[in-house]
């Protein structure tokens, strides 16, 4: 779910609608709430609740998870205007806008709720990242069952990140593991993960390989049989298990390559070897990866570049720039192969091939999980990133 599409888009416009309670003239619409599901469909009536677990209108009730947004027939003009400022940066006028809509006559009570999400979404894109907590707490705090609640539950680890303040995020991170509401959501894995990377950007490799190899096996054996069965015959995978997926994935990628950065080598590349024979397409990718990376892991442990290792080093290069062609599927496998070809590059004795590999991570993948790694390794050299300005992902993907 897209938040902050979810908050910004309140005008919608429909050429059609799929439902049959929405099939009135336009004139008789006036006075209906709209319901835009994520698989686009659109449901229209009075929305008489909406919380973290379902949309109640007059005709059904809807899980909340498959609703994008909600557009309510009496939205004040002033409030739409505030969205629109927000987006433009005019922040001073759109917190104006947002006090004139509270003014507004017969004010019902989801625009109290919709005014501080996005005084909220002001303190985060202006980058006041302790106001901005402080602000999604007390969100949580008045309204536990929000609609947004995922949103702002979510937010409040990553004006942390934001701060570079890991050990406090990892907490906040299993406060939403830990949350009975979020039991066996996406969310709740998504955090899992994201805890143990704090760990891993603390660099504590070793707690964050047997904490990444743990989760990437609950992950596994809590996917159903035939999710299990569509990796390996490389069949599509279902919308709802897809991020199941990936979590395991990428769990199991990172579990194994902070086993090689804490000394065991050897043993991450035989798992990563197995990997790479597997009949799975995702499985067999993050394993050829791996050896790669593991490669260069080996010879920078060696403490000296000899024929061999050069030789050797040769090969893990190539293999990184084969891997980067054929088997990155996502931003975040792309960046990180760059930063490993980076790492490669200075063995090589190569400072501005490997400046060029740590930038283009910081500046092109600013929201990947190694362009952290990669701002250490320039500010080691003594270069800026020219990191650009960018928004923390504010969804749990």
């Amino acid at each position: 779910m897209n938040y902050v599409k979810f908050l910004l888009a309140l005008a919608v416009t429909l050429t059609f609608v799929l439902t049959p309670s929405s099939t009135f003239a336009e004139d008789q619409d006036t006075d209906k709430d709209i319901v835009v599901l994520i698989d686009g469909r659109v449901v229209k009536g009075k929305v008489f609740s909406s919380t973290y677990k379902e949309v109640k209108l007059a005709s059904q009730t809807i899980d909340a998870r498959e609703v994008s947004h909600i557009t309510y027939f009496d939205t004040p003009p002033d409030y739409i205007e505030a969205l629109d400022m927000i987006e433009r940066g005019e922040y001073e006028n759109a917190k104006f806008k947002l006090k004139l809509a509270l003014e507004a006559k017969n004010v019902r009570d989801w625009l109290k709720l919709y005014v501080e999400i996005q005084r909220a979404e002001i303190m985060w894109r202006q980058n006041m990242w302790t106001e901005a907590r402080k602000k999604y707490r007390e969100l949580n705090k008045d309204y536990p069952e929000s609609f947004f609640l995922r949103m702002t539950s979510w937010r409040i680890p990553l004006t942390l990140m934001k701060q570079n303040n890991y050990k406090n995020a990892e907490q906040a991170f299993e406060d939403i593991v830990n949350d009975p509401r979020f039991r066996d959501e996406p969310i709740h894995w998504r955090a899992w993960f994201w805890k143990i990377f704090t760990i891993e950007l603390r660099d504590e490799n070793r707690e964050a390989y047997q904490q990444y190899l743990n989760l990437g096996q609950k992950c596994k054996q809590a996917l159903p049989l035939e999710v299990k069965q569509a990796m390996i015959k490389n069949d599509p995978i279902s919308e709802k298990h897809k991020g199941m997926v990936k979590i395991y994935l990428e769990a199991t990628y990172r579990g194994y390559v902070n086993m090689a950065i804490s000394g065991k080598v050897r043993e991450a590349y035989k798992e990563f070897d197995e990997l790479s024979d597997k009949s799975s397409k995702m499985e067999k990718a993050i394993g050829i990866i791996g050896k790669a990376i593991c490669d260069v892991v080996e010879i920078a442990n060696a403490g000296e570049i000899n024929r061999e290792n050069l030789d050797k080093l040769d090969k893990a290069r190539l293999e990184l720039a084969k891997s980067n062609l054929m088997y990155a599927s996502n931003n975040d496998r792309r960046a990180d192969l760059f930063y490993w070809a980076g790492k490669a590059a200075l063995l090589a004795d190569d400072k501005e091939q490997a400046v060029s590999y740590f930038k283009m991570v910081a500046t092109q993948y600013p929201a990947s999980l190694i362009s952290k790694a990669c701002e250490k390794e320039l500010d080691k050299l003594g270069v800026e990133p020219d990191v650009p300005e960018e928004k923390a992902p504010a969804e749990p993907e």
